[in-house]
């Protein structure tokens, strides 16, 4: 029952996946759009708590459904603001499966002299470890980080 679970998220992640790719949500003029993006991934890991003493392996599926706002993608000045959603299920492993976040704005200027472009990202994440309860039982650990990350250049 838990592996039919689990293929049948696979399965509507990839039909969602393919519908949101389809066209604009919302279209505000000739060119700035509001897009459904999604993405979705299926792995196999030989050492998921990475640890070479307890060495576990299992496979995950991770369904990243967003939006992505795109003002004037045509002209000099563009503006990207992206948000996905990432869910990850572990087909054994249950203790694994996550949800974060991931949002995005990048900003590009191109006058054919001068090249500017600026970034601000933030992301959660999560890392895999092991823990190990009074029977001496290996278990999934997740550790939550989040990042923030900005950025420029300009060339001429």
């Amino acid at each position: 029952m838990k592996l039919r679970n689990k293929l049948s998220f696979v399965a509507i992640s990839a039909l969602a996946t393919i519908a949101a790719y389809a066209s604009p949500l919302l279209q505000l003029d000739d060119e700035s759009t509001l897009q459904a993006v999604a993405d979705v991934t299926l792995a196999w890991e030989d050492n998921v708590l990475r640890t070479s003493a307890f060495e576990e392996s299992d496979m995950y599926v991770q369904f990243s459904p967003g939006l992505e706002f795109r003002m004037s993608p045509k002209s000099a000045a563009t503006t990207l603001i992206s948000y996905r959603h990432h869910f990850v299920r572990y087909q054994d492993m249950d203790e694994l499966d996550a949800d974060f976040a991931d949002l995005g704005v990048s900003f590009k200027y191109d006058s054919g002299v001068i090249l500017t472009n600026a970034y601000a990202k933030y992301r959660e994440s999560y890392s895999n470890t092991y823990g190990i309860d009074e029977n001496n039982d290996i278990f999934g650990v997740l550790t939550l980080r989040d990042t923030t990350g900005f950025g420029a250049d300009l060339r001429y």
